[in-house]
């Protein structure tokens, strides 16, 4: 979790230096690298808890399906 503190306050920083500052092939230079690294750790980050993600996302999506699924049979069977 340290490395992505510090890739996103490098990001964040060269970016607000790119921003305020003149131009700088350096400071756009860091900037792009670290955004880089961000989204490899975000790729890597997923790879690796994928298997977890995908179990929680598919439990909400039944949970979502079987509640709609139970309203809309009771709207169809048990209302007058």
């Amino acid at each position: 979790i340290l490395m992505v503190a510090m890739t996103f306050t490098v990001t964040a920083v060269s970016g607000l230096l790119a921003f305020f500052q003149p131009f700088s092939i350096l400071v756009v230079g860091l900037h792009a690298l670290m955004g880089f690294a961000f989204i490899e750790l975000i790729f890597g980050h997923v790879k690796q808890n994928f298997r977890g993600m995908r179990r929680s996302f598919r439990s909400r999506l039944c949970h979502r399906h079987t509640a709609r699924h139970d309203l809309a049979g009771y709207a169809l069977f048990e209302t007058p």
